[in-house]
């Protein structure tokens, strides 16, 4: 009589050949199978134990009357299966390395060995198919902004307000055991569409360890196209991990029952370097001398024309004179006779960021049935940062501080019946302070028309030069304490067996906080200067921007009052259920439902408002209308509560409470054996926050409405504002206005999957379909229809406001891909990753802005959302990844030269050679151009026509092949795409370009590896030291950057690209060539 086991043990199902993982927040791992006699009967009641290798620690469980069994909660780590029956001889099965999901894996020995030069996890999560990257997160499969998690052990390190990443929490990777990607289909227990769950190591029985320093210096850096030099500085990255038993002798031996591990790391080096390459205007025109351009010049204030171009000293604006004495170098790179992109060049030396990353675990099992463990992560780092791209600013102040913890206890209720608790706390505060006081400089400058009472902090007067190329005057904005998100977390899953069926239920608390304190970009004043003034009329070719920023006249002026604290709140709630049924030994079904209810935000002062526009009036919470800012302009607009028209007291906003989610997948082996297995599912997932409405903004702080200069000028410099510093505003910004019955998005997702395995190594066909519906856009409630007419010879719904920002759902998005991939798990000395994708995103949603987003900006049209529609900016058209590991068959524990001599082992034996590539098409762009406003849509106060960014005329197609022009020239010294492929709209409509008709520079980028491994004991797993050269972008090839996408026939940039490191290069370690050497010893 024989026992025959079936056992999935490497993956992270509750049943064989399930759909998809069950286990999701949990982080523990499962084994589940069937025990038979040679006749294929079942043998229930048959003994079945779990034991980890490495910590002894046993879990013990019966097989049901179907002679099914699982086994729950299992760290992750080797283990041994053992099964005794009355009459039958004990069955063993060893080496079973269980992971807690088998979806995307990657190994500490991954995070080790690929040859990416970062510290982080987050370089390593490019490699996995169908993920691209979107400026703050990653798109899965499709998923926008908010629809992804990230945890570590099962608890959020996500930042709570769009679910990004908390990224210094991962910027480290020793204390990780392995990282888990879940792309598509996943089951009840998962809230979101992608998820990266982080497993940190634990110790074990053995005291293991490692202590390592990588290094890189100026000779392992290829220089920047764009810089003169290379990088400066070298860098260390310092780290050490232990970890064991806890033994106090004498007192305590905690083998096979209490482990702690810890871990340290930093970064230390000299200081580094930072490549500024602005474009400033050139030496004449400081003089205000453009005769060089030919066009001429007027005189706003006397209209007298300068037909040479030249404006005499005498009339140049003192204020402006000293603005740019102090803030722009005089050109230094290029032809400096003529204004050119990037005419400034000049590398700086700073100090480098000095980071400290460690974590702390302990693991202690009371008996088999009771089991806790605890982990604690700290980040902090200051972070100099060279503030804008003028050598004139300095180094803003930043410190960037971290923390995550995980608490966790199980229960093992019985042999069917295992339930854990878990708590998690996350942390996250991110105080910025620039280097410009702006006080100080509005003092120097005796700036007057700001608004009173403005605080001694870091600001600058902005300036910018709307389509000419030129770099502005800017600085971050004053941002502390910082934003400080806090997340407290409760969870509850509980899991009982029973026949077929694997029952599992949970639940899961949540509480978030995001505390900030932020100046408004206009706090110190804002200016744009276009050529308007300067231009003389009847005549296209004349005046120019900075023409009229010398004179001080602004086209356009903005100013905002003092900030005060925002403290918003808000609280979640997350139910699942799920049924995994074995319906036959090659069938399998996955049954779920989940409901999240999540309320919206409320501000702990109640300082939040929104605008209704139904009634025209703004709407505060029932205890906020003793904060509204006594400079509200008096009857300009009512503050009402929000019990007296119908909405909730303290979060505004009607809370959605019909978000059920089923789930469902199947899985099904058509030939009986495992080897090929065909998938499919199909979810429903709703987005992770609710809208996000503004806090501490209007009525209780008070932002002016832009002022339009007319055509005879009101402000001129030192004038920033046409109200006095001592009143309050005519005129405010109103708060968004939302739909208050808004949704919270949903998205469809279809999966259909054929797996197949041969040769130890897993073929996959997948195809993915993720269509997101009720998505919030943005649109402008108060705008009038575009025609020929000035915007305020025009009806509007309230002509005595400006824009009003509405937001609603309507928006949708259409996420097609196929993915065929061949992997093969780690086995014979070869691991490999190879994965093709072909996608394509159309959606309504993304905006302007050239990284997409949810609702980025008001669309265009306010009329027209089907104008909008367009490819995904994020979603690459084509993308090859792989990501290879080899161990040359030379030396000990090796096919070849296995019982050679020691020294022969020692300089043939232990190389190892690692890869991973990327090669995808460019990203969807979109291009805007500045013009006055054709369309009499944009808010202005005055018969002047405001200069605005839209999109242009399409006149032919601006895809330009290859990124070289001929004759072999650099596509650099050209634009990146036909830039005459552009005209501005004519008066009266809006431009005919659509989004994303540009496409962008893609990638073709190698990083190559080369390790070699010193045995220090004739042991396999004892002591080595490991010795490794890697190299990002092995042969140098220039990743291009996105180009500038305004097409002003005025912008010297148009087109340009003007840097390296592709769209997302820190991600991808897609800048130049970079080496980095690294030593490591194990024990």
């Amino acid at each position: 009589m024989r026992v025959e086991l079936r056992t999935l043990a490497a993956m992270m199902v509750f049943l064989l050949a399930s759909a998809w993982p069950a286990a999701a927040q949990t982080t523990f791992a499962t084994i589940t199978g069937a025990v038979t006699d040679s006749s294929g009967g079942v043998i229930p009641g048959a003994e079945v134990a779990a034991t980890n290798v490495e910590t002894s620690i046993a879990t013990k469980t019966t097989t049901n009357r179907e002679g099914v069994y699982t086994v729950t909660q299992l760290r992750e780590g080797p283990y041994m299966l053992s099964i005794t029956a009355p009459g039958l001889r004990e069955f063993i099965v060893t080496n079973i390395l269980l992971v807690t999901r088998d979806v995307r894996r990657i190994a500490a020995e991954q995070l080790r060995t690929l040859p990416l030069n970062d510290p982080g996890v987050w370089s390593f999560l490019a490699v996995t198919p169908t993920l691209s990257l979107r400026a703050g997160t990653y798109s899965f499969a499709g998923s926008k902004y908010n629809q992804s998690q990230f945890a570590i052990d099962g608890t959020s390190m996500s930042d709570g307000v769009g679910e990004s990443p908390v990224g210094p929490l991962a910027n480290y990777i020793e204390s990780f055991k392995e990282v888990k990607i879940d792309l598509a289909n996943n089951s009840a227990e998962f809230p979101s569409l992608g998820q990266v769950t982080i497993i940190s190591k634990s110790g074990a029985n053995r005291f293991s360890g490692s202590l390592f320093d990588y290094y890189q210096g100026p000779s392992f850096r290829a220089r920047n196209p764009f810089s003169g030099q290379r990088q400066a500085g070298w860098v260390h990255f310092p780290g050490v991990a232990a970890g064991g038993p806890v033994v106090i002798p004498k007192v305590y031996n905690g083998h096979a029952r209490t482990f702690w591990f810890v871990s340290a790391e930093t970064v230390d080096g000299s200081n580094t370097s930072v490549d500024l390459n602005p474009t400033v205007p050139i030496e004449p025109w400081l003089r205000g001398d453009f005769s060089a351009l030919g066009r001429p010049i007027r005189n706003p204030f006397t209209g007298e024309v300068y037909a040479d171009g030249r404006i005499p000293v005498a009339a140049l604006n003192p204020v402006a004179v000293k603005l740019q004495d102090r803030f722009f170098p005089l050109p230094n790179s290029g032809n400096t006779a003529v204004l050119q992109t990037n005419n400034f060049r000049q590398t700086l030396e700073i100090d480098r960021a000095k980071p400290y990353y460690w974590t702390a675990r302990i693991d202690h099992d009371f008996d088999p049935a009771n089991r806790l463990f605890g982990r604690f992560t700290l980040s902090e780092s200051t972070n100099p940062v060279w503030e804008g791209n003028l050598p004139t600013f300095g180094v803003r102040d930043q410190l960037r501080q971290t923390r995550a913890l995980t608490l966790s206890y199980t229960r093992i209720l019985g042999s069917s019946l295992v339930s854990e608790f878990r708590g998690g706390y996350t942390y996250n505060n991110n105080p910025i302070s620039g280097p410009v006081r702006g006080l100080e400089l509005a003092d120097s400058l005796g700036l007057r028309g700001l608004a009173p009472g403005l605080p001694d902090i870091s600001g600058v007067l902005k300036v910018s030069f709307p389509g000419s190329g030129l770099t502005g005057l800017s600085q971050v904005d004053w941002t502390n304490p910082g934003f400080l998100n806090r997340i407290y977390q409760l969870q509850n899953q509980t899991t009982w067996q029973r026949g077929t069926h694997t029952v599992k239920g949970g639940a899961e608390i949540r509480r978030i906080d995001n505390d900030e304190s932020v100046a408004s970009p206009n706090l110190f004043g804002a200016l744009d200067f276009t050529g308007r003034f300067t231009a003389v009329p009847g005549i296209a070719a004349s005046g120019n921007p900075y023409a009229d920023f010398l004179f001080g006249v602004p086209n356009t002026a903005s100013r905002a009052f003092p900030p005060i604290a925002a403290q918003r709140r808000r609280w979640t709630y997350d139910f699942f259920a799920q049924d995994d049924w074995k319906v036959t030994r090659n069938l399998t079904l996955n049954l779920g439902l989940r409901y999240d209810l999540h309320p919206g935000w409320f501000e702990r002062n109640d300082r939040q408002a929104i605008f209704d526009i139904t009634s025209g009036r703004i709407v505060v919470p029932d205890g906020g209308r003793d904060d509204v800012s006594p400079l509200m302009p008096t009857g300009y607009v009512d503050v009402v509560s929000a019990s007296s028209v119908g909405l909730p007291a303290r979060t505004l906003l009607r809370t959605d409470r019909n978000n059920f989610a089923p789930r469902i997948g199947v899985a099904y082996r058509p030939f009986g054996g495992a080897r090929t297995v065909l998938r499919g599912g199909y979810g429903l997932y709703y987005d992770m926050t609710p809208i996000d409405l503004q806090a501490a903004r209007a009525p209780f702080v008070l932002s002016e409405t832009p002022f339009t200069n007319p055509t005879v000028p009101v402000v001129v410099l030192p004038t920033v504002f046409p109200t006095g510093g001592t009143s309050g505003p005519a005129a405010i910004g109103l708060p968004l206005a939302v739909n208050p019955d808004i949704r919270i998005p949903y998205t469809h997702q279809f999966n259909v999957t054929v797996e197949h395995e041969r040769w130890n190594t897993g073929f996959r066909v997948s195809y993915i379909a993720t269509l997101g519906r009720a998505m919030w856009y943005e649109r402008d409630a108060n705008a009038p229809v575009a025609d020929g007419r000035l915007y305020i010879e025009k009806p509007r719904p309230f002509p005595q406001f400006p824009d009003i920002t509405y937001a609603d759902n309507g928006g949708s998005h259409d996420y097609h891909g196929v993915t065929v991939e061949a992997e093969r798990r780690f086995s014979q000395g070869l691991f490999f990753q190879v994965a093709y994708t072909a996608a394509r995103d159309l959606g309504d949603t993304g905006g302007n802005a050239p990284n997409g987003g949810i609702y980025t900006t008001p669309i265009e049209n306010p009329f027209d959302l089907a104008r909008e529609r367009g490819p995904d900016v994020a979603t690459p058209r084509h993308r090859v990844t792989s990501a290879v590991m080899y161990e040359l068959p030379f030396g000990h524990e090796r096919r070849w030269l296995a019982n050679a001599p020691g020294a022969v082992d020692a300089a043939l034996g232990g190389w190892e050679l690692s890869l991973v590539s990327y090669l995808q098409t460019g990203g969807y762009l979109t291009p805007t151009i500045s013009v006055p406003d054709p369309t009499g849509t944009r808010f202005t106060n005055t018969a002047t026509r405001p200069v605005v960014s839209i999109r242009p005329d399409l006149l032919n197609d601006p895809n330009l092949d290859g990124q070289t022009v001929p004759g072999g020239t650099p596509i650099t010294a050209f634009p990146w795409y036909d830039i005459t492929a552009f005209a501005a709209p004519p008066i009266g409509r809006f431009g005919t370009a659509g989004r994303g008709v540009i496409e962008g520079p893609g990638l073709n980028l190698w990083h190559f590896g080369v390790h070699k491994r010193f045995r220090l004991a004739d042991r396999a797993a004892g002591p080595a030291l490991r010795v490794e050269l890697t190299t990002t972008n092995l042969f140098n090839t220039p990743q291009w950057a996105n180009p500038n996408l305004n097409v002003t026939p005025t912008n010297v940039s148009a087109g340009r690209v003007t840097g390296v490191g592709g769209s997302a290069g820190f991600i991808q370690q897609a800048g130049m060539r970079s080496m980095r050497l690294g030593i490591r010893a194990e024990w």
